[in-house]
């Protein structure tokens, strides 16, 4: 055995030494050549290959290039490339330079826009050919590793998880780190919606969905990002942690367009835990019994009543597909222009009975009613639908399948003989499938959001607007615990319903004088007051000890109504 254990060793060690040799691994730091700012996201390559990494939040990078690799390739939107020949270097920093031909693009910032050269605060541009192609589900998709100082990551892999954007990294440790949200001028709310699954014995959920999901990627046209002061200037404290500014698609005078585009995947886990397998985890419990006890703990005849056991990663994960669809149509005349788009979109999560499915529409109208005043809507509405496991921030009982499939014995079956499911004498970890099987979790989100808004010029270089907004939501999460489960058997079965409503209400009046006084220099002003309220209310209830499975949470009242739980909130502000 020692002999065995020697010869891999030494087999490990020649495997490095000779990776060793055949790479080199390559370090640094890029910045931005005007001010030193670390570049987050740059892109770093191996010339003429697929070897590649980006640069972390500190604009450091690590990268292993291969003997034969002569270049370093090294771009960002918005600069200019670089190729850098490798040599004999081992540290590689790079200052890159911005590329000065996109400094005429117009950049949205907050209540008007910009040329990109006219620019005093620090803005991230991206329109739709800089955006991440393939799948996207989100806006966040859209964007990670795109802008400087910008830093995504997602919170829950589930689909429709949560997600965390940071710019310039956190400003606060008690309080939020999330930026505000601006689609087509209206600041939306963004907070997390209903968490947790009560007294249905499923545990907290640590994250929350990704409230920007009601919005099609797909429809948006381009994105600004608000990374200092300004944007505190602009929109006050909401604006502390930056600001992103989602401009939506539009049509344009002319022939109505059609575009369809439609993409169907399957998705599966990289990568698995390496656990022991069924032979294995007999041979080390046995060699334990021996020493412990002075026996074995598996005999032969267990030995071959377990067989090949159970691999309950196997019984856990999936191969699960995604379909996504896309119509839209554009057009208009001289004086009015439309655009309008329906999507479908099903992703099921590798995690068998997760998934979410969402379906959504949009209307975007603009009409020059005259040559001093203009109105234009957008509308955007959408239904989703999420299947939840649990997240594993549990343990014992109330661990989730992920969790529970690392951790139990792969001797144990899954079902009984008589069809009900197995769950070890000696184990607190539930059966892995019976928390996919046994557990019901829903949710649906109905969103709504749109503004209108009035222009009127009432002077050459002044106007004047008026934006009026909406935003709506409900959410129900509807879960039961059935007596499949452990915790289910305990409770006699747990039903918690969980709903919650959401308004945003915005009025805001503005007045922008614009004066070029030559080819050099600009003169601009703005002035406005905006009213925004917000309102939250929810509702929830619980009870256990029903004297059956088969309504699930359909009739609370078959419950023990002395272990029921009701409660309500409603907070408002402005």
């Amino acid at each position: 055995m020692k002999i065995k254990f020697y010869l891999k060793l030494m087999a490990f060690a020649l495997l490095t030494f000779q990776c060793s040799l055949a790479s080199a691994q390559i370090t640094g730091v890029i910045t931005n050549s005007v001010n030193g700012e670390p570049l987050v996201g740059t892109n770093v390559t191996v010339k003429g290959t697929s070897i590649g990494t980006i640069a972390d939040v500190n604009g450091k990078y690590s990268i292993n290039a291969p003997a034969s690799a002569s270049t370093l390739v090294f771009s960002f939107i918005g600069f200019i490339s670089q190729e850098v020949t490798i040599g004999n270097q081992k540290v590689i920093d790079i200052r890159l330079v911005e590329d000065l031909s996109t400094l005429d693009e117009v950049v949205v910032i907050a209540y008007g826009t910009v040329k990109k050269s006219d620019l005093t605060g620090s803005v991230s541009s991206l329109k739709e050919k800089d955006f991440n192609k393939g799948v996207n589900t989100s806006i966040d998709q859209l964007i990670t590793g795109r802008a400087a100082g910008v830093q995504v990551s997602q919170t829950s892999s589930e689909p429709g998880g949560g997600v965390s954007i940071r710019i310039r990294g956190a400003n606060s440790i008690t309080a939020g780190n999330e930026p505000l949200y601006v689609i087509d001028g209206f600041p939306i709310d963004n907070s997390n919606l209903i968490q947790g699954g009560g007294a249905a014995a499923t545990g907290s959920t640590v994250v929350g969905r990704n409230p920007l999901s009601s919005l099609n990627p797909a429809d948006i046209a381009s994105v600004e990002i608000l990374k200092d002061a300004s944007a505190t200037a602009i929109y006050g404290a909401r604006g502390a942690n930056g600001v992103v500014l989602i401009t939506t698609k539009n049509g344009g005078a002319g022939k109505t367009k059609v575009s369809y585009d439609a993409y169907y995947g399957h998705q599966q886990a990289p990568r698995r835990l390496e656990t022991l397998n069924t032979e294995e985890y007999i041979q080390v419990m046995n060699e334990i019994g021996k020493e412990e006890l002075g026996k074995e703990v598996f005999s032969s005849a267990d030995i071959a009543r377990i067989g090949q056991g159970v691999d309950w990663q196997d019984q856990v994960f999936r191969s699960a597909p995604i379909v996504n669809q896309n119509i839209s149509f554009s057009g208009g005349s001289a004086k009015t222009t439309f655009f309008t788009s329906l999507n479908y979109f099903d992703q099921q999560g590798v995690v068998k009975a997760t998934g979410m499915k969402r379906f959504g529409g949009r209307l975007n109208l603009s009409n020059q009613v005259s040559d001093k005043f203009k109105i234009a809507a957008n509308l955007n509405t959408s239904v989703q639908f999420d299947d939840f496991a649990l997240d594993n921030s549990e343990t014992n009982e109330a661990q989730g399948p992920v969790y529970a499939a690392v951790l139990y014995d792969p001797t144990e079956a899954i079902y009984k003989a008589d069809g009900s499911f197995n769950h070890s004498s000696n184990l607190t970890t539930p059966n892995p499938v019976s928390l996919i099987e046994g557990i019901d979790s829903r949710g649906q989100t109905n969103r709504t959001f749109g503004n209108v808004n009035f222009n009127y010029k009432v002077l050459p270089g002044l106007d004047a607007k008026i934006n009026l907004g909406s935003d709506r939501q409900t959410v129900r999460r509807d879960i039961y615990n059935s007596r499949k489960t452990l915790r289910g058997t305990d409770f006699g079965g747990l039903a918690n319903i969980a709903s919650l409503e959401l308004t945003n209400y915005l009025a805001e009046y503005t007045m922008n004088y614009n004066k070029d006084i030559n080819e050099s220099n600009r003169f601009s002003v703005l002035g406005g007051i905006t009213y925004q309220r917000f309102s939250r209310r929810s509702v929830f209830s619980a009870i256990s000890s029903f004297p059956t499975d088969a309504l699930g949470w359909d009739n609370l009242a078959l419950g023990d109504p002395t272990k029921a739980t009701v409660g309500s909130s409603k907070e408002e502000n402005t």
